[in-house]
Formats: structure tokens, C-alpha cells, sequence
């Protein structure tokens, strides 16, 4: 483009919708036929490009990882100036190193435990609006834990009364559960199946942490051979943990 200003010829460069890939030198220089072309006179413009975050597609999305073990989270992004990165929880809790703000795109958590489960928030930002921000799902396993809620549990002989046995139990990946009966005569553990005199039930509830669910043995009417030790096992892929409650007469 060329006008006129106060008895001068003005040129200019019009970029029109600039992006970053239009960064860079550009010369301006003044054809002279009959001189040498080293000779001409230039003028030589640097063009910034001030562009806003974007993340890197290869930022993982979510990550799983065993009870006791480190990781690592990444998040990189693109933009300029480089932008600086900043991690926080979701739900605005404490970071497993009890801060509430990491700085840098790579952050990691040394000998993490189910408490660290959740989503974590990586935000990018260059004060070139609008920052950028991208949500890591932090998926922690473990072992089955297994806890009676009464370790004894007493209840009559009359086959008019039920005795229900509880345990609470927390896996990743959900555990497998199952109760068992120790044989007094035979000391070995039999299983327990559903029926008539036993009922099975497994609950879950929006109050509980992470990964519980409680399991509940009812045995019905109960009678004299009915009491004895029971085992609530939970098992997954990797391992078993078990629960022991016994069951008496509370009537002499």
C-alpha cells in the first residue's frame, strides 16, 4: 500500500488476520537501477506474534497408577511468550504435597495413595487472553481393605431372631466379595451361597469415600450351629484382605 504524507511517499505491509506463522523479519528496501542492489537502502522490521495457550494433543487425559508408586502428570502448551503452567485440584483441596498450587508442566506425586485420586487442573498462561486449561483424572489402584463394623456380634437361639454381619470394604477395581463360614469340626471355611437361610447385599452410598461399599450377611432364624467365626474376603487383581466377625449367644 502507498500514500502520501507531508511531500513523502509512505509503503506499507498490510497482514491481514495475523497468526503466529506470520512471526518473523521484513525488509522494506528501495529498488535503485542503477546502483548496486547490496547498496540499496533497507529497513528491516521484526513482527512479533503474541498468541494465546493451546495445549499439546499428546497431554494424556488420564492416568492410572498402583497404591505406593510415583507419578508423573504433564501438561505442555503452546504459545507466546511460553506460557507458565500452574496445577491445582478440582475440587480446590490440598495437592498430595500439601500445597495448594504447583508451578511447572511437569509435576510428580512420590508414593501416591487413594487419598490422591480425582481430577487435577493444569492451567496455562501468558497474560494473552484467554488462559488455557486442561483436566488430568488421576485413577489410583490398590488392594482390597477390609473392615468388620462389629467385630462380635450376639444374638438369641430362639429361630425367631436374625443376625446381620457387616463389613465395609475398599477396592480399585472393585473387589470381589465373598463370606465364608468356618466348620468347627473340620476347621475348614465353606462358602456362603444366598437362600433360605442366608441373605446377601451389597450397598452403596453418596456419603462414602471413594471405592466403599458395604456387605451385609443376614442369617435367619438364627440357631445353636449358626454360631461360629465368619469371614467377610474381598479379592481383586491384586490381592485379598478378609475380615473376621463371630457370632455368639447373647442369651445364656
Amino acid at each position: 500500500m502507498k500514500y502520501k504524507y507531508d511531500n513523502r511517499e509512505i509503503y506499507q505491509l498490510i497482514i491481514q488476520s495475523v497468526t503466529e506463522t506470520d512471526a518473523g523479519n521484513y525488509t522494506c528496501q528501495i529498488y535503485l537501477p542503477y546502483d548496486n542492489y547490496k547498496e540499496w537502502p533497507q529497513k528491516i522490521m521484526d513482527l512479533i506474534v503474541f498468541t494465546p495457550p493451546t495445549f499439546k494433543p499428546d497431554n494424556p487425559a488420564e492416568i492410572q497408577a498402583h497404591s505406593g508408586h510415583n507419578i508423573t502428570l504433564v501438561c505442555e502448551a503452546n504459545g507466546y511468550p511460553l506460557p507458565n503452567i500452574t496445577w491445582k485440584r478440582n475440587d480446590r483441596g490440598p495437592l498430595p504435597n500439601g500445597e495448594f498450587q504447583e508451578r511447572g508442566s511437569i509435576y510428580t506425586i512420590y508414593g501416591i495413595s487413594v487419598t490422591d485420586c480425582g481430577k487435577f487442573m493444569c492451567t496455562a498462561d501468558n497474560e494473552v487472553k484467554p488462559p488455557a486449561s486442561f483436566t488430568v483424572q488421576l485413577d489410583v489402584t490398590f488392594v482390597p481393605v477390609c473392615i468388620a463394623v462389629q467385630d462380635v456380634v450376639g444374638q438369641g437361639q430362639n429361630q425367631r431372631f436374625n443376625a446381620k454381619l457387616e463389613c465395609l470394604v475398599a477396592a480399585n477395581p472393585r473387589a470381589e466379595v465373598s463370606w465364608y463360614k468356618k466348620n468347627r469340626a473340620t476347621k475348614e471355611r465353606e462358602q456362603i451361597q444366598g437362600g433360605d437361610k442366608y441373605n446377601l447385599d451389597e450397598q452403596y452410598s453418596n456419603y462414602s469415600k471413594p471405592f466403599e461399599r458395604w456387605y451385609t450377611l443376614a442369617i435367619k432364624t438364627v440357631q445353636r450351629n449358626d454360631y461360629g467365626d465368619y469371614y467377610c474376603t474381598a479379592r481383586n487383581e491384586y490381592g485379598e484382605s478378609q475380615a473376621k466377625v463371630t457370632l455368639f449367644s447373647s442369651f445364656g
